[in-house]
C-alpha cells in the first residue's frame, strides 16, 4: 500500500492496489449463478444415469425361427411348433400341431403380408384357405409406447452361463393389455400375454435362431395352388 499527497489539505487516504483488488470480497450474484448452473449441470447428469438404466423400446432381429407354443381361453391344450420370421420381406411361418376337439391336428400358416394375402393348409385332409390379409406388418419388437414394468431372470445371476435377463413391457390396445417379454441382449421375443376382456391368448418363444435355413417354407404349398 502506498500514500498520496491529499490535495486540498485533508488527511492523507490510502490507495487500493492492485492486489487488494484480486483478494476483494467476491461477486455474490456470479457465485449464485454459477452455483445454479452446477446444481443443473449435475441434475442433468443424474437424469442421464437413471434413463441410460430403464431399458428402451426396441427392433427384433429380421431375420430369425424358432419353435412357439400358444395357449388360448378356449382351449384344454396348447398347439406348439415351429416358425420362421422374415421382416425384409414381410412374412411369417408358423407349423403347428393344434387340437380341436380335444384331436391333433398338423396346420401350417403362411402370412405374405407384402400380398396381403394369407394360406391355411391342413395336413390331414390336404385343404387350403387363402384368405385376404388386411392388417399391416408389424415387425416384432417393443412399440415406442409400449410402459416398462420390470425385469426378471430367467436361470441365476450366480450362473452366467445359463441366464438370461428379459424385459417385461405393458401395451394398451383398445380391447385390452398386452405384457410383452424380450430378451435384454438381442430384442427376441420371449412371451405374449395378450388379455381381451373377453379372451386371453399365452405365446412363448424359445430355441431361437439367427437366419433362415429353409427360405421355401415361404412358398405356398403346392396343393394350395391346386385347390384353388
Amino acid at each position: 500500500m502506498m500514500w498520496v499527497p491529499d490535495q486540498e489539505g485533508q488527511s492523507p487516504q490510502p490507495s487500493v492496489s492492485a492486489t487488494q483488488h484480486r483478494h476483494s470480497a467476491p461477486d455474490l450474484a456470479a457465485c449464485g449463478f454459477s452455483m445454479k448452473l452446477f446444481l443443473a449441470l449435475v441434475a442433468c447428469w443424474l437424469l442421464a444415469l437413471v434413463c441410460s438404466d430403464i431399458p428402451q423400446p426396441c427392433t427384433s432381429p429380421d431375420l430369425f425361427e424358432g419353435y412357439i407354443s400358444e395357449l388360448r381361453w378356449s382351449q384344454l391344450r396348447p398347439a406348439y411348433g415351429v416358425f420362421s420370421y422374415d421382416a425384409i420381406h414381410q412374412r411369417f411361418y408358423t407349423s403347428m400341431l393344434v387340437y380341436r376337439d380335444n384331436k391333433p391336428e398338423h396346420q401350417v400358416d403362411l402370412f405374405l403380408y407384402n400380398e396381403s394375402v394369407r394360406y391355411k393348409f391342413f395336413l390331414g385332409n390336404q385343404t387350403c384357405m387363402k384368405l385376404p390379409l388386411l392388417t399391416p406388418f408389424k415387425p416384432f419388437g417393443v412399440p415406442k409406447d409400449a410402459n416398462f414394468l420390470t425385469q426378471i431372470y430367467y436361470g441365476s445371476p450366480s450362473v452366467p452361463e445359463a441366464l438370461l435377463l428379459m424385459n417385461i413391457w405393458n401395451v394398451t390396445q383398445d380391447r385390452g393389455n398386452v405384457k410383452i417379454g424380450f430378451s435384454d441382449y438381442g430384442c427376441y421375443p420371449l412371451y405374449w400375454h395378450i388379455e381381451f376382456t373377453d379372451s386371453w391368448t399365452l405365446k412363448s418363444f424359445f430355441n431361437l435362431t439367427m437366419g433362415i435355413q429353409d427360405p421355401t417354407v415361404f412358398n405356398p404349398p403346392l396343393e394350395c395352388e391346386k385347390n384353388l
